[in-house]
């Protein structure tokens, strides 16, 4: 239950970041394209946060180079995919209720 707890906390800070854009472009009326950009910085922003995460999962593993790149693209797509589809449902909500 602790390690749940802990890993919920270290992802407040990057979705907390990632609400803010689509709130204030949704509430301003601006392009969801704006949004799309919000979401990759994020994205990239989380990767830069939880580098020291990747660099001791993937520092001991037996696993070849190519497997390691390929397991840490594919933890990027997925927080990328994450942080687009949530930031998407909140600017479209923010956006239908301030109009």
């Amino acid at each position: 239950m602790r390690v749940v707890f802990v890993v919920l906390l270290s992802m407040a800070f990057p979705v907390a970041l990632s609400v803010a854009g689509p709130i204030y472009y949704g509430y301003m009326n601006g392009p969801y394209w704006r949004v799309l950009i919000w979401a990759a910085v994020c994205t990239i922003g989380a990767v830069w946060f939880y580098r020291q995460s990747f660099t001791a999962a993937f520092s001991d593993a037996d696993y070849s180079t190519a497997v390691k790149l390929v397991n840490v693209i594919a933890i990027v797509l997925v927080i990328g995919l994450c942080f687009l589809a949530g930031d998407l449902a909140i600017y479209f909500l923010v956006r239908s209720i301030s109009n």
